[in-house]
């Protein structure tokens, strides 16, 4: 199947949302039924509309039907450090196990990997490289996400944290996010 990875328009919005919330159906065994869609298009907006932030897509080359996405967010901090967190990583069911997924993940990589920051120049750091550290907060009950994303070489980190959407969660299950992370060539 050929499918190639470029960044969302404002057009592939609503084809976002539809694989995010049919991707994010996965986690139904541990959401109260009314949190099953992950999305609503106004967060997908808002999401899109911040700055240094990118929704990737796959898409199918002849049709253009967004077959995965996944939402990249870099940080310029100080100094020697830019970070990426990438979430939502997405494939329609139909598609997966077939490294839509994977290829998303590096296409986030490597859009960290080339961003430079504008900041650079007027602090006398331009030109020289930057440490880049990517992210992403597995929830704790996907052991197999923890273990996927190991094999692409994201660390567990000492970092825990209550899940944002805990409300969201069936009250019976201890859910918390852990943080991954991979240090990205400069």
């Amino acid at each position: 199947m050929a499918y190639k990875i470029r960044v969302a328009t404002i057009s592939d919005l609503e084809q976002v949302l539809y694989v995010s919330n049919e991707a994010f159906l996965a986690d139904s065994f541990f959401k109260k039924p009314e949190f099953h869609r992950r999305f609503k298009f106004d967060d997908i907006m808002a999401m899109f509309s911040k700055e240094n932030a990118f929704f990737l897509v796959a898409y199918v080359d002849i049709s253009d039907q967004v077959i995965g996405s996944i939402y990249l967010e870099i940080y310029t901090t100080p100094f020697p450090t830019i970070s990426g967190h990438f979430s939502a990583v997405s494939v329609l069911s139909k598609y997966r196990n077939l490294g839509v997924g994977s290829a998303l993940v590096e296409a986030a990589e490597m859009r960290l990997q080339r961003f430079t920051s504008s900041n650079d120049s007027s602090t006398g750091h331009s030109g020289q490289p930057r440490n880049k550290v990517m992210d992403i907060d597995v929830v704790s009950v996907r052991p197999d996400l923890i273990e996927w994303y190991k094999k692409k070489g994201y660390v567990v980190g000492a970092e825990t944290k209550p899940a944002e959407f805990i409300s969201e969660v069936q009250p019976e299950l201890d859910v918390c996010l852990i943080r991954m992370q991979k240090s990205i060539g400069g």
